[in-house]
């Protein structure tokens, strides 16, 4: 579309009018910057639906276009309307790196809200070609850019300032908390050694599960998690979970390699019943470790819920360590118990565990599936032989 005609089109078409001119615009093989730079003018128009049309044709634009567009919404983040602001900054998100340039050029901006927004838009961009420029502002007269830049910082992973987010942590109390995610987030083995020792320092009891959940992002060492594994033994049961979902994760860092406390159990066992799936995991990579007998019903029951993620993960925990005299009582009290929708869940998931691990694992599984659907539901069979290709 010519954008003598575009511009008409838009300025006094209907609205089904309009949207037909933007998306013919996008199509077309003579799209220019004078047609990007309508369609950015749309971005403020009177009618929601044109304005939304409009940033979905930005988002596509050929990547040549990326870059200028953006430099022509950038404008629009300082907008008094908070309608078009939003979608501005969205746009601009989607935009990506092409956003970068126009972005930083407003870090600098008079408005402290405006280099907010810009530092809060570049973290979800998450390019680390920006990090000096956000860094330039961790002194910022205004409290929430300074928070923003220790986010951002911490979504682009930047190594180079840890040493000054540690610097700041005890002369700006304001700051402690988004700090110590951002820690969590670049994990670099300084960052580790410090957030060990504020839980070794602090009587505040969030910063220390604020912490926790910071070293559960990063810590990769074997001495973080003993020493987790004994600060569990001085906290209320509800700490507990959450410094065992640490444990959990910096133990599968390290390909399972440690050996969980036996005093672990209980925690265990009351982990599998929370609704966080995190610490519904943590807690059965400790029981997976070695399934016993009384892990069978509460097994069950999880299979029951038919989530995904968690039943995944319990077919990766017994494929992991196949012990026949747990994995036949458990199959058996599972069909027994179970409708054939759970069981044809439950089962199609074992072919996306199949990659992670022992091929002969599989086939155990897989024909245990089956002997048991035999004797329990044969009405099902069919169904599962064709699922695993039999």
């Amino acid at each position: 579309m010519e954008i003598k005609k575009l511009i008409e089109t838009l300025t006094s078409g209907s609205l089904s009018e309009k949207r037909l001119a933007i998306e013919q615009s996008i199509d077309s093989p003579d799209l220019s910057l004078e047609h990007v730079e309508v369609l950015v003018s749309l971005l403020e128009d009177k009618d929601g639906p044109v304005r939304d049309v409009a940033a979905i044709a930005l988002k596509i634009l050929p990547d040549e276009f990326k870059a200028d567009a953006a430099e022509m919404i950038v404008q629009y983040i300082s907008s008094s309307d908070l309608d078009v602001r939003n979608l501005s900054g969205d746009v601009l998100q989607n935009l990506g790196s092409y956003s970068c340039e126009a972005l930083s050029k407003e870090v600098d901006s008079y408005d402290f809200d405006v280099r907010k927004f810009a530092i809060d838009i570049l973290a979800l961009i998450g390019d680390g070609s920006v990090e000096d420029i956000v860094a330039g502002r961790i002194d910022d007269s205004d409290a929430n850019v300074r928070l923003s830049v220790v986010e951002c910082l911490g979504n682009l992973k930047s190594e180079r300032y840890v040493g000054q987010l540690i610097e700041i942590f005890s002369s700006d109390e304001q700051m402690q908390l988004v700090i110590i995610d951002a820690l969590g987030k670049i994990g670099t083995e300084v960052a580790e050694h410090f957030l060990v020792e504020i839980i070794k320092t602090s009587d505040d009891e969030f910063i220390c599960l604020t912490t926790i959940e910071a070293l559960s992002e990063c810590a990769k060492s074997a001495n973080v998690y003993y020493f987790l594994a004994e600060l569990l033994k001085t906290y209320d049961p509800v700490l507990q979970l959450y410094i065992l979902k640490a444990m959990s994760a910096i133990a599968f860092r390290l390909d399972n390699s440690i050996v969980y406390p036996r005093y672990l159990r209980p925690i265990a066992y009351r982990a599998i019943e929370e609704e966080d799936d995190d610490i519904v995991i943590a807690g059965l990579m400790v029981l997976g470790e070695k399934f016993s007998p009384e892990d069978i019903g509460r097994l069950c029951i999880l299979v029951q819920k038919e989530k995904d993620e968690i039943n995944t993960w319990i077919l990766y925990l017994l494929g992991t360590k196949v012990d026949l005299f747990f994995l036949g009582p458990f199959m058996d009290y599972l069909f027994e118990r179970s409708q054939a929708r759970t069981l044809l869940h439950f089962s199609a998931l074992l072919n996306q565990v199949a990659s992670n691990i022992n091929q002969k694992h599989f086939e155990t599984i897989r024909d245990l599936i089956i002997k048991k659907a035999q004797k329990y539901l044969p009405e099902i069979v069919e169904v599962l032989k064709e699922e695993f290709l039999i």
